[in-house]
């Protein structure tokens, strides 16, 4: 890792509160260099469930397409004419 990436790490970090950083906390030279080891481990952590994520999208998509139509079914259909017959009005089949 990079003397850049590490202070975009940091930078990051201290922004949001992550990779051991406490939110925005100014942090001397020292404590920098203490926690770089650290901070590695939890960037390459981060790279590898970026990368999980983006390779499962396919899969997360065709589940959804998959799935959707029975979903529907099983539970927005009896919502939506639980609804209906709440308001009195005559459910129209679908």
């Amino acid at each position: 890792m990079g003397d850049e990436d590490e202070r975009w790490a940091g930078r990051i970090g201290r922004r949001y509160g992550i990779f051991g950083f406490e939110k925005n906390k100014v942090v001397d030279q020292t404590q920098t260099s203490e926690l770089s080891g650290k901070l590695a481990g939890d960037v390459a952590n981060a790279v590898l469930a970026y990368g999980t994520v983006k390779a499962l999208l396919p899969v997360r998509i065709g589940l959804s397409l998959y799935l959707s139509p029975m979903f529907s079914r099983t539970v927005v259909e009896p919502i939506r004419l639980g609804g209906l017959r709440l308001l009195g009005c005559r459910p129209k089949s679908m």
